[in-house]
């Protein structure tokens, strides 16, 4: 009988229109090593078929032993047809299935990723990295990593945005706002986009899409925003969406929106994970605006901001109708210090 665990850690990326899934194998006789694969499937098919390449030669080698599986909960939710069914036997065979954070694997999850990023992978195909090869590499990164701090920072300082600083209201802009899987800045997907242009006070241009993610949308988003599954299944590929509204807003200096600091640190995520120029430019958040003009609010949400203002928010938590209330909150703020 074999004795041991079987872990498998895996992390999800997209290379511009493709997914790629990188994952370590750990067995009960001390094998280990990485394994990626690139899919020209949606996120769920994507992760269904790589899982099934690493379990389906070994799931009765090692069954009844206990399997660790070390990447998200949501992963398991994701659909997957029928390539899901088929790795359904494979996870039963196991005599218990446990979770870990892929928190311990993450660097070199990553890392391996990096290093394959640049490669022409034939799509569909299990490749492998054996534990020396992967120490090799990691040595000759970790070399490279310390020659190049000093412009990681300089890199990292040129990355951060501008603050729009100028005592009245911005002669042009864009109003921006994202609605998201989550807030973790790494992991989260649009679901929404809006972006309103503006220019001496008046709304001239706007646009607005729904994005399917590629992963399920949480049960508490979904309550939110209103923003279902069924409503993105027929949407726009997040690359497609983030490669037009570059280009809606590629004149435009000012970004406009409500904690902005978050919506630009998505933009700017999907920007690099998609390998698209990032928007250069100031941006100007109303929620700390309104903070700086001490008013006599219960809080400084949005929400709250609306109602003092006598703003109607037509449908709160949906992007196209947050990004109409924030412009209308920008110009109150400023004719409140009558710098319109």
């Amino acid at each position: 009988m074999i004795h041991g665990n079987v872990i498998v850690a895996a992390q999800m990326y997209q290379k511009e229109r493709e997914v790629v899934i990188v994952l370590y194998c750990e067995m009960p006789d001390g094998k280990k090593g990485f394994k990626y694969v690139a899919s020209e499937f949606e996120a769920g098919a994507a992760f269904w078929q790589a899982l099934g390449f690493v379990l389906k030669p070994i799931y009765q080698l090692y069954a009844n032993t206990k399997m660790i599986y070390a990447f998200s909960k949501l992963f398991l939710e994701l659909p997957g047809g029928s390539a899901r069914q088929a790795v359904t036997p494979y996870l039963h065979s196991f005599s218990h299935i446990e979770h870990q954070s892929n928190e311990d694997y993450l660097e070199e999850l990553d890392l391996v990723y990096k290093e394959i990023t640049n490669q022409t992978l034939v799509k569909n195909k299990l490749y492998s990295l054996n534990m020396q090869a992967f120490k090799e590499m990691a040595s000759v990164h970790r070399k490279q990593h310390n020659q190049h701090n000093q412009l990681k920072d300089r890199i990292q300082q040129l990355e951060s945005p501008e603050v729009y600083e100028n005592i009245e209201m911005p002669r042009e802009g864009i109003v921006l706002d994202l609605e998201t899987t989550g807030f973790a800045v790494k992991f989260a997907r649009i679901i929404e986009i809006s972006a309103l242009r503006f220019r001496d006070g008046l709304v001239v241009d706007s646009y607005n899409t729904l994005i399917n993610p590629g992963i399920r949308i949480p049960k508490a988003v979904a309550a939110l925003t209103g923003i279902t599954q069924d409503k993105v299944k027929d949407a726009k590929q997040g690359y497609d969406a983030i490669k037009e509204l570059l280009s809606f807003m590629k004149n435009s200096s000012v970004m406009v929106g409500h904690n902005i600091g978050f919506d630009y640190a998505i933009l700017q995520e999907h920007c690099k994970k998609f390998r698209l120029p990032m928007w250069q430019g100031r941006i100007l958040c109303t929620h700390k605006l309104a903070k700086a003009s001490l008013l006599n609010v219960k809080s400084y949400s949005l929400e709250d901001l609306c109602v003092y203002f006598d703003i109607h928010n037509v449908q709160p938590h949906r992007a196209w109708s947050d990004t109409a209330a924030n412009f209308a909150l920008m110009q109150s703020l400023y004719k409140e210090s009558l710098l319109l």
